[in-house]
């Protein structure tokens, strides 16, 4: 009885003696006790410690949204923008800080088509698929790339009149 007392001192309120982190810091102590030693102030810091993590992970677990298998699909077309535009979304990179801040999944998908020419049969012209869980993310995402493209893209195409012999 004293270790279910010891145990349930310094166990977190999210866990019971059912879960699998108590039940090995349970039989840690009864070894310990069998052996004859007691246990030192330093290993019960580390069983507390385990007890702690053990107790996030569970409640990290149930506060987890539930995935009823439903992701919000999109989809954007980049076949027709620049190169320098089109590689920028496409690269690492760029679409990293995206998918961070979005949560969503950024797969490209498609083949380049050159201008003035159709795709072949059962392809499609290059273009980026977003998927995401809620159409908010999948909105930002969509948004941030298009923001990107415009960018890029008057970058790539700078004014005319700031180059050349005659103004």
């Amino acid at each position: 009885m004293e270790i279910m007392s010891e145990v349930g001192a310094m166990m977190p309120s999210e866990l019971t003696l059912e879960d699998a982190a108590v039940i090995a810091v349970i039989k840690e102590l009864l070894q310990m006790r069998k052996a004859g030693q007691m246990p030192t102030p330093e290993i019960m810091a580390k069983m507390r410690a385990q007890l702690c993590a053990a107790a996030l992970n569970a409640k990290a677990k149930a506060n987890a949204p539930v995935q009823a298998g439903k992701m919000i699909e999109a989809e954007l077309e980049i076949n027709d923008y620049p190169q320098q535009a089109r590689w920028k979304v496409t690269h690492k990179d760029a679409l990293t800080p995206i998918t961070e801040w979005t949560g969503c999944a950024i797969t490209t998908r498609g083949t380049y088509v050159a201008p003035g020419r159709n795709p072949m049969p059962g392809e499609r012209k290059l273009y980026l698929f977003i998927e995401g869980a809620d159409e908010l993310s999948v909105h930002r995402a969509k948004t941030e790339i298009k923001r990107i493209l415009v960018e890029t893209s008057a970058s790539a195409f700078p004014e005319k009149d700031n180059y050349g012999k005659y103004k």
